[in-house]
Order: C-alpha cells, then structure tokens, then sequence
C-alpha cells in the first residue's frame, strides 16, 4: 500500500498527470487533469480532475456543463466506463504520495548519527528465550558495518 503525507501540495501547479491522491475518506486516484473547470464559479481557480480507483466515489465522467455556454466540456477522459467515475477537487482537499526518496532518507540512519548499541548491547531490551528461564540482554553485533553499507 502506498504511503501518504498529512499535508497537501500548496497548489494544484505542484500536481502532475498520473500522480495517485487520496481524499478525506480514504478513497484512491489518479490525476487526469489540472486547471481551470467550466462549471466552476470562479474561472480562475485551479482543479484537479481526478480518476478514482472506486467508480463508485466520483460525480462525472472528466465532463462538465460549461456556465458560459451551457453545452458539454470533456476536461479529460476516463479509462472507466461509469459515467460516475471522477471528480473535480481542490488540491487543499487531497493527499499526496510520499517520494520515495523521502521515504528511503527517513528509513535508513543519516550519516555521523550516534549508535544504537554502542556497546553492542540495546539498554532495556531483553527477551525472554524460554518460560520460566531468566530473559536474555538482546545483541546487536555489526551496527558499524551495517552503517558503512548502506551509506
């Protein structure tokens, strides 16, 4: 399952085509448009068309009905058949993937942070090895070479 920040882009300008989102009630998809909608009140504003992952979830099929002239605008077109399978949302109303590049900086430890087990040993940390047995100081050897790895 894909890993999803708290906070959105500031804008629908840092959103790109195919990038995947999720809303307020979990639901999953892809961004097939960004820019102005013809129903909107507000021309100037920014949208994303999004394709969910649920066809269920969406208002539309990528078309509006324009206020101007009244007739059928086709902002983007769906791969799903339903005719209720997108929507048209404000970025602040969806999250955004994580890059992987953050995720991979947050995963592993940066370089000069202190040991873990310095002394080869984690403080507090003990496992029991069988019932009834006294519980064991858990080891943790190579922490060093670990770090040289992966760096």
């Amino acid at each position: 399952m894909a890993s999803f920040a708290a906070a959105a882009p500031p804008s629908a300008a840092c959103a790109c085509l195919g990038m995947r989102v999720l809303d307020s009630d979990g639901f999953l998809g892809t961004v097939r448009y960004v820019g102005p909608v013809a129903s909107a009140k507000k021309q100037s504003d920014e949208y994303l068309g999004v394709e969910w992952d649920d066809d269920s979830r969406g208002k539309h099929d990528g078309s509006v009905i324009s206020r101007a002239t009244n007739g059928l605008v086709r902002h983007f077109k769906c791969e799903s058949p339903s005719p209720s399978a997108a929507s048209f949302m404000k970025a602040s109303k969806l999250q955004y993937g994580v890059a992987l590049v953050s995720t991979l900086g947050e995963r592993y430890v940066k370089p000069g942070a202190p040991l873990l087990a310095p002394d080869n040993k984690f403080d507090g940390c003990t496992a029991q090895v069988k019932q009834g047995r006294k519980a064991k100081q858990i080891e943790f050897f190579g922490e060093v070479k670990i770090r040289e790895r992966q760096q």
